[in-house]
């Protein structure tokens, strides 16, 4: 599991929809929530929180040009490849801070993506993959 530690700079909600804009380690992310107002009004600007993200849920984009619906694009340079016969976990450091992070992406993309050790990659990560929490306690919305 991947942890990004943050503080919220910006809410937007409508109904039950909720996005809320982290800043953490430099960068600011995204990270969208499902839940009845009652629930996310208490994700105020100021909070620090915690985003938690599956090594499942991120992927790895290398050359990448043009545009995305993926609003989490994360410079970063893979630090090592732990291969298997049909997964491989990428080992990040997220620049600008160098946090370390991992992905799991198949074997097949690594090799047909050519990805080395020392690489500039991005990582992408969609807002709904984020589990929200709260650093001064246990509350958890995802």
């Amino acid at each position: 599991m991947n942890i990004l530690h943050g503080e919220i700079i910006a809410r937007e909600a409508h109904g039950s929809v909720c996005l809320l804009t982290v800043q953490a380690g430099g960068v600011q992310l995204s990270a969208s929530l499902l839940a009845q107002p009652a629930v996310w009004q208490q994700w105020e600007c100021g909070r620090a929180v915690s985003l938690q993200v599956p090594e499942m849920d991120v992927a790895i984009a290398k050359d990448f040009q043009g545009s995305c619906s993926i609003r989490n694009c994360l410079p970063a340079q893979i630090t090592a490849i732990e291969s298997g016969q049909i997964l491989s976990r990428i080992l990040l450091s997220l620049l600008p801070q160098q946090q370390a992070m991992a992905a799991v992406i198949t074997t097949r993309a690594v090799q047909q993506m050519q990805l080395q050790p020392g690489d500039a990659v991005q990582a992408m990560i969609k807002s709904s993959a984020f589990c929200v929490i709260a650093q001064h306690d246990a509350a958890e919305v995802r």
